[in-house]
């Protein structure tokens, strides 16, 4: 598998879209058909942009993807306030798929801040494949804290400002970079 083909399964982790496109249409008040595959691409471009500024990728359900290019010590911060225990997995890339670490390995703790995952005593970390981002923590946010609504309101006005400025512009909306500066990872 290649690297690209990698990047492109972690891109939506729980495979449920953040932004739906009949959602992105009646946001964008459009009815026109012939403009849904624009407004895919517009939508997809502002994902990846999102993710990309945030430093992990997510989906619509609150599950978030943190990765990392190799276990660097006997603890993985990680930098997400409103993490949940519930469904918590550390993974690796073996070279051919993402392997989950048995959670007989590690512990975790929400409590400290930033929550972190700890090798349990006698055990170390597998050895993942020596390609970049070969470490995944996976996990799911609690979404009282309007977080979804947060990204998705993000990716909504990226395609808006897009759409209409059909020409292209590079700069982003500053409601778009409130929210990136709200939720991005700080190591």
């Amino acid at each position: 598998m290649s690297a690209l083909h990698k990047r492109q399964v972690k891109q939506s982790p729980g495979g449920r879209e953040i932004v739906p496109l009949q959602e992105a249409k009646l946001y964008l008040r459009e009815t026109n058909s012939d403009q849904d595959d624009n407004i895919q691409l517009l939508i997809n471009a502002a994902v990846q942009f999102m993710e990309s500024q945030l430093d992990y990728a997510i989906d619509s359900e609150g599950l978030i993807y943190q990765y990392s290019d190799q276990f660097e010590s006997n603890e993985i911060k990680i930098w997400h306030r409103y993490i949940m225990e519930e469904g918590f997995v550390v993974e690796y890339w073996n070279g051919e798929e993402w392997v989950a670490v048995e959670d007989t390995v590690y512990r975790i703790s929400i409590s400290d801040m930033p929550p972190k995952a700890f090798l349990r005593s006698g055990q170390v970390w597998p050895t993942p494949s020596l390609d970049m981002e070969s470490v995944r923590v996976g996990f799911k946010v609690d979404t009282d804290h309007s977080f979804i609504d947060d990204i998705k309101g993000a990716v909504l006005s990226l395609v808006a400002h897009q759409y209409e400025n059909a020409e292209g512009t590079t700069d982003v909306p500053p409601r778009v970079m409130a929210v990136i500066n709200r939720h991005k990872l700080h190591s």
